[in-house]
């Protein structure tokens, strides 16, 4: 009887035991899961706080200490309710927090065009609902501001077809991968949406 009595106080005690291993385990992987979102929302927080330092100071001021990338632009689109502070450089770094501008091309400008790249499952994943003459305003850090109208919507294969920019074109040029639901990243296609300029810069 007392062997019975204690193999029963012995399983009970392996049962409570895989038990607080089981939360623990579930613990661990709740947090993981709200882990990417917190650091999402506490990142787009901190870049919307620098560009409204960046309005005030009309000084570039990077999101964070740490950070080699300064806000330098605001897109909108009134129509998908679309608001989006844009970040300088396309590395990787930088467009897993927002859409980047590439450095070459991150000024407005009524003789050069500006362009912008994001991935297609995070930041950029609005374009697919982007339509034609849907207006994109663009702001930059000195407050001036520039209207674009989407003029065409194209899907360009990177290895046959490069991606020729006029620099006598002040258009705007909103890239990303394509298609949106593919399950692999790193193909060749491109969703390039392009808009001409409907006005002057306005500061």
């Amino acid at each position: 009887m007392k062997i019975f009595f204690n193999q029963m106080i012995t399983n009970h005690i392996k049962l409570r035991f895989c038990s607080i291993i089981l939360c623990v385990v579930s613990l661990l992987v709740i947090a993981h899961s709200m882990y990417l979102p917190a650091k999402a929302w506490i990142s787009q927080q901190l870049i919307a706080y620098s560009w409204e330092v960046t309005q005030k100071t009309k000084e570039a001021s990077p999101p964070w200490p740490w950070a080699d990338t300064t806000a330098v632009a605001k897109m909108d689109i009134a129509r998908l309710n679309k608001s989006m502070v844009l970040l300088k450089g396309t590395d990787p770094t930088t467009l897993a927090f927002s859409a980047g501008v590439m450095h070459q091309y991150s000024t407005l400008s009524s003789n050069q065009p500006f362009v912008v790249a994001g991935h297609r499952d995070t930041h950029f994943s609005f374009l697919q609902n982007v339509q034609m003459e849907d207006v994109i305003k663009l702001a930059d850090i000195d407050g001036n501001t520039q209207v674009y109208q989407v003029e065409s919507i194209e899907i360009i294969d990177s290895d046959k077809t490069p991606l020729l920019l006029d620099m006598g074109q002040p258009e705007l040029l909103l890239i990303t991968c394509y298609p949106f639901n593919a399950m692999r990243s790193g193909g060749s296609l491109r969703y390039v949406v392009k808009a001409k300029k409907l006005k002057e810069m306005l500061s």
